[in-house]
């Protein structure tokens, strides 16, 4: 990690793509379309005040920038400026310097800095997961949005991802060659992997999209849509080994070489990379679980219905 980082930024910087440029402008892709999907729900109009929490890429701010006229206003929010200094690059490169932009650190869970009642709209993607206290995430945007708001949250369900995960090893089947001839060692790789998972990633899991819903319920939203995706395929192919192996898919995880590294001697490392190598020349499974998450905070409190 290089100074002025944390996991955040070493993440979104190095990790998420491992250099793979192919990976990344493919995932970036379909990012800026899931980002096109959670603003056109929250429906901004050009005077809105917009609350973008985890900012990340920047790429559902740039989109929800687009919809605001000159009396917007668009807060990007991340959880340290390490991590908002990405977003921050972003706009620079993109010679954004514009006046309705504010950056704020803070977390989906404490938006304290934020006065009751003071956003019309909140977008959000892939945040969820890595909150503790999603309730409290669920509260704080309840609090910061204006009676008639709007909040915009996709997530991945990776509770979902892990069913369809069962007796795979990164999208492919444990029980046929060449995988089969080193179960063993492939255990091995996945009890670590469960290890770390469970010591380290508990957030990302044990939940689903009802879940999600019922936390909304629980923080006050009375008009909630959502809108669940899955998709599956038996075709998909790795852009790279490079990618396959030094990727991380999250802040918080290894790579499946420090995976490897962690639990293989070198010898059982070299004999299971050598059979990962011809595993991924064949096409994987891969499959993709979404929520969009659409929460309208009743307009009844304008009609003072709300206590003080």
């Amino acid at each position: 990690m290089q100074k002025n980082e944390d996991i955040w930024s070493e993440w979104l910087k190095r990790r998420r793509f491992s250099g793979d440029q192919v990976s990344r402008a493919f995932a970036l892709h379909q990012y800026k379309e899931l980002a096109r999907k959670i603003v056109d729900k929250a429906e901004i109009f050009e005077s809105a005040k917009v609350l973008d929490i985890g900012a990340g890429d920047g790429l559902v701010g740039l989109t929800a920038l687009s919809k605001l006229g000159t009396k917007g206003k668009l807060i990007l929010s991340d959880i340290s400026e390490a991590a908002l200094a990405i977003p921050k690059e972003i706009f620079n490169q993109k010679k954004i310097q514009d006046e309705r932009i504010e950056f704020l650190i803070a977390g989906a869970e404490d938006l304290s800095s934020l006065q009751d009642r003071s956003i019309d709209r909140v977008v959000m993607r892939s945040v969820l997961l890595y909150v503790k206290d999603k309730q409290s995430a669920f509260n704080e945007i309840y609090r910061v949005l204006k009676p008639g708001g709007i909040a915009s949250i996709m997530e991945p369900i990776n509770q979902r991802h892990k069913e369809f995960r069962e007796g795979l090893f990164h999208g492919y089947t444990l029980d046929s060659e060449p995988l089969l001839s080193v179960q063993d060692l492939l255990q091995k790789v996945i009890d670590e992997s469960n290890r770390h998972v469970n010591q380290t990633q508990g957030s990302l899991i044990g939940y689903n999209e009802h879940d999600l819903v019922n936390l909304a319920i629980k923080a006050g939203f009375e008009e909630i849509e959502l809108d669940y995706s899955l998709s599956r395929s038996s075709q998909v192919h790795y852009a790279s080994w490079k990618f396959f192996f030094d990727a991380a898919p999250n802040p918080h995880a290894k790579t499946l070489r420090e995976l490897m590294n962690s639990v293989l001697t070198p010898a059982e490392f070299t004999e299971l990379e050598n059979v990962l190598k011809k595993v991924i020349q064949q096409p994987g499974i891969n499959t993709t679980c979404l929520a969009l998450l659409v929460l309208k905070k009743n307009i009844s409190y304008l009609l003072g219905t709300e206590s003080t």
